[in-house]
């Protein structure tokens, strides 16, 4: 008798692991869950067109749950194609044996789609901050990824979990700043989105990596690093200098080569109009120079100053808009090209037309 159970339960496990392998792997394929599938897919919205081929189901070692996987199905919105690659619905292992199957959870995997086209898509969903952001700010690029929906009863959607990667896109803000090419990871949800290693080119700046968040709550706070390098010719940089009037005391016909770190944080209300901000800039310098429209004179001087020669230098910056801006650079400087680099500090704190200035350096020019 024990021998016999032993066999039993030998085969019994045997099966079972057979089973587990099989359904966690290749999986089972079935027809029966098509037009189960296809009407739950119909049902979620209207204008859509499904055709599914082959549906297995299969079995999620991780969470061990019982999942139906479809590849490459055919599915249309609004006589828009979607890029689908894979769709896995998991579902309540206990309504299999009822009439009506509870749908819990579905993840959809997608390919390239293009912006042009998510637009469209995204033009039917509910008012939000995002869906007005990537109406009215982004343009060209694509999208590729994945998206998890959480269903409540009679599929009401709770929840969802959005990644992937957005390449070669441009995007405006507040009408003044251009990015260029920006390509990125992202994750987002309802509340919360998150983004990495980017890329992007920023008015001629080219920004080699970083990271920013975005949280949707009663504002919307953006909040951010980004590293530059930074080797660029005076046009270019006094397009980036206008979009600080406070820096204007920064002559425009500048050139800067050097790598920084920039921290920045946005504060926007319900109509995206700016609130707050506030930005720090620390880096170091490896060259830049300052000409000046008309040559400098001073009392204490022989000579007209014409322009300022840096080499190896410290900066930081701060701006907000509520607090005073500040502005520090250590390193060596000189006044004209064949004269050797002398040490230097220079503090200034400013708001609007208001400035004050704190200057330490050595000095050797003739003095009067």
């Amino acid at each position: 008798m024990k021998k016999i159970f032993l066999t039993f339960f030998s085969l019994v496990s045997l099966v079972l692991i057979f089973l587990v392998i099989l359904l966690s792997t290749k999986g089972f394929e079935t027809d029966r869950f098509n037009g189960l599938i296809s009407s739950k897919i119909k049902d979620s919205g209207e204008n859509l067109e499904v055709n599914l081929e082959k549906i297995k189901v299969k079995l999620d070692l991780k969470k061990f749950n019982i999942f139906l996987n479809t590849n490459n199905p055919k599915i249309k919105y609004y006589n828009i194609d979607l890029p689908i690659n894979k769709i896995d619905i998991y579902f309540d292992f206990f309504s299999i044996f009822k009439k009506e199957i509870r749908v819990d959870r579905t993840n959809i995997s997608f390919n390239d789609l293009n912006i042009s086209n998510l637009k469209k898509l995204i033009v039917r969903t509910k008012p939000s901050n995002l869906k007005s952001f990537i109406l009215n700010n982004v343009s060209k690029g694509v999208v590729k990824g994945s998206i998890d929906l959480n269903f409540l009863e009679n599929l009401e959607l709770s929840g969802y979990k959005l990644n992937g990667n957005l390449k070669e896109t441009d995007v405006n803000f507040f009408d003044k700043i251009e990015v260029n090419d920006a390509s990125f990871n992202f994750i987002a949800d309802r509340n919360l989105v998150l983004v990495n290693e980017i890329s992007f080119d920023l008015m001629g700046i080219p920004v080699t990596n970083g990271s920013i968040s975005i949280e949707q709550k009663n504002i919307l706070l953006i909040e951010g690093a980004l590293s530059t390098e930074l080797d660029s010719d005076k046009e270019k940089l006094s397009e980036l200098i206008k979009l600080f009037p406070d820096l204007d005391y920064l002559n425009k016909k500048i050139s800067v080569k050097g790598n920084f770190l920039n921290k920045f944080k946005f504060s926007l209300d319900k109509t995206l109009k700016l609130k707050d901000y506030s930005y720090n800039l620390t880096g170091s310098l490896s060259e830049a120079n300052i000409i000046f429209d008309k040559d400098y004179k001073s009392s204490f001087l022989k000579n007209d100053v014409k322009e300022i020669l840096f080499g190896k230098s410290s900066v930081k910056l701060d701006l907000s808009k509520k607090k005073e801006g500040k502005f520090f650079i250590e390193g060596l400087y000189k006044l004209t090209e064949n004269r050797k680099y002398r040490k230097f500090k220079l503090e200034n704190s400013f708001k609007k037309s208001l400035s004050k200035l704190k200057v330490s350096l050595d000095f050797d020019e003739y003095i009067i």
